[in-house]
């Protein structure tokens, strides 16, 4: 089950990946080409170049720091489910019910 929410998610997320690795990048890299200039010394060029990549390392660490934050959440979920279901299993006997709903 893990798996197939984490697939989802994926699913779901492919837009805005799809925009960072195209959309960001492209822009990143037209822009990093202007930065380079005969004119301009090195270090000119490398702090240009590095500028230019900041909304893609942007966009990509909060995308990343979001998925971690609800792969933790959907941690914690599943062991506060996983808890449940073995406190009722110890139970099974004395409420046959309360284990049919959390199986179901």
């Amino acid at each position: 089950m893990f798996n197939e929410v984490k697939a989802a998610a994926r699913s779901h997320l492919a837009g805005v990946q799809d925009h960072i690795n195209f959309t960001l990048h492209q822009a990143y890299f037209k822009r990093a080409y202007e930065c380079f200039d005969r004119r301009k010394s090195q270090n000119e060029i490398g702090n240009c170049v590095e500028h230019c990549s900041a909304p893609v390392l942007n966009a990509q660490n909060l995308v990343e720091s979001e998925m971690a934050k609800f792969q933790e959440k959907l941690r914690r979920s599943l062991t506060v489910c996983e808890d449940k279901y073995e406190s009722a299993k110890l139970q099974r006997n004395s409420n046959n019910n309360g284990m049919n709903d959390l199986e179901s």
